[in-house]
């Protein structure tokens, strides 16, 4: 009989703290899911002027594939400047737009068969940004914070187009000072400084 009660008495024992480490746990549990919603809650929220936003095809109202002719409907025509550029002894018109003060903030390359229509966009100015918050001036470290990183490739101008998997057809250009590149050539996340700046952005 003495047996039976230490045995039952064991199990009680054993019974009552697995029961007590039960709700511990999942008091911890609940405490680290306030938290984290406490910690979302705390992040600043983003809000870019649609004039200046930067998403997929579009930056601010410029879309790719627009007829360049209405250009002069979103800027003033004393802000559009074109200029004809030889590049490997091709001529080709680009339009360089002046924004907020800021000359060839925005550079626009068309391509032209009846009609002129955007082909690229080359983003000068710091006051245009991603959803994200994004732009010229953010630094690399920003850029892998916010975006999940592609792929890294040299350019034509010394510099390293970064792609993001978030987004298409749009390119974050950095210039590490001392990492040499050249077009095409393939480069790593762990060579590129977080604190290098974002120069230039590119979309096409």
């Amino acid at each position: 009989m003495k047996k039976v009660i230490i045995a039952l008495s064991g199990l009680l024992i054993i019974t009552c703290a697995l029961l007590l480490f039960f709700i511990l746990s999942n008091t911890d549990s609940n405490a680290c899911q306030i938290q984290a919603q406490k910690n979302m809650q705390q992040l600043p929220e983003i809000k870019i002027d649609s004039v200046y936003l930067i998403c997929e095809g579009h930056v601010g109202k410029i879309e790719i594939n627009m007829d360049v002719a209405n250009l002069e409907k979103l800027f003033r025509k004393e802000n559009i400047e074109e200029k004809n550029v030889s590049n490997e002894g091709i001529d080709s018109k680009m339009y360089y737009i002046t924004v907020d003060g800021k000359p060839d903030a925005l550079i626009i390359e068309p391509i032209c068969t009846d009609i002129c229509e955007v082909s690229r966009i080359f983003i000068h100015s710091t006051k245009y940004k991603t959803k994200d918050g994004i732009g010229v001036g953010s630094t690399f470290g920003e850029l892998k914070k916010v975006y999940t990183i592609q792929s890294l490739t040299g350019n034509e101008d010394g510099g390293i187009f970064v792609y993001a998997e978030q987004l298409s057809q749009i390119a974050f250009e950095v210039k590490p000072a001392d990492l040499k590149t050249h077009p095409g050539k393939v480069h790593t996340v762990l060579e590129v400084p977080d604190n290098t700046p974002v120069s230039m952005i590119y979309m096409y």
